[in-house]
């Protein structure tokens, strides 16, 4: 019985001392990128003195959809006058990765490509050292059709300058509301309807913008008339 027991503190032991596996531990699964397949998004970007550093989530995916690993060295970053940006990589989760670019603050908006085995992106990434501002930026109600409201972005960063996306800014609201199709008027500008499906309702509006987010952003009270 005396033996028994000490064998299994033995083993409770060995089970304690177990090193943790962590996510950069899996096993890195290869596989052949489809670009097309494949995207970025921003995450919040980041001061530290002098520079800006761009925080990017990428993904990569085969031509089925699936995630896939790839020799990171064979991702290339051009801007639009073939000059190669330097970055740094590092893997998440199969087929994810972060990426990081830094940029002077006083860099003007810099178009890049993002490609593996020179095959890019889809879409090219605006790196823009514009952030949007919540005081300097505006949303407005355009107009109303019945339970459908037409509202207008314009979106500015602290000293009043437009604001350059890759992508549509995210509009978040809270309820059952619906938001259909979001629409560039111009640089700095969107509109976008939103299928109200509350009536009486207060609705609240944050924007997310390549990664910078405005809470609470805009109050409207829709009354069903």
């Amino acid at each position: 019985m005396r033996f028994l027991l000490i064998l299994m503190l033995l083993l409770l032991s060995s089970c304690a001392n177990e090193p943790l596996r962590s996510i950069a531990s899996e096993p890195i699964t290869y596989g052949i990128v489809d670009m097309g397949q494949s995207g970025v998004k921003f995450v919040s970007p980041e001061v530290r003195g002098l520079v800006l550093e761009h925080h990017l989530s990428m993904y990569f995916k085969d031509s089925q959809g699936n995630f896939v690993d790839f020799e990171t060295d064979s991702l290339k970053v051009w801007d639009r006058n073939g000059r190669e940006i330097s970055f740094k990589i590092n893997r998440h989760l199969l087929g994810q990765y972060y990426v990081t670019i830094v940029q002077k603050l006083t860099a003007p908006a810099l178009v890049i490509d993002f490609k593996v085995h020179g095959k890019a992106l889809r879409i090219p990434v605006t790196l823009n050292n514009r952030q949007a501002s919540a005081s300097h930026s505006n949303l407005k109600k355009v107009k109303e059709e019945g339970n459908r409201i037409l509202l207008r972005l314009d979106l500015a960063d602290e000293s009043g300058r437009i604001i350059l996306l890759s992508n549509p800014p995210e509009i978040i609201v809270g309820g059952s509301q619906i938001i259909e199709e979001i629409k560039q008027i111009r640089d700095g500008r969107w509109e976008f309807w939103v299928r109200v499906l509350e009536t009486n309702h207060i609705l609240y509006f944050s924007i997310r913008a390549d990664g910078v987010y405005l809470p609470n952003f805009y109050r409207y009270q829709h009354v069903e008339k």
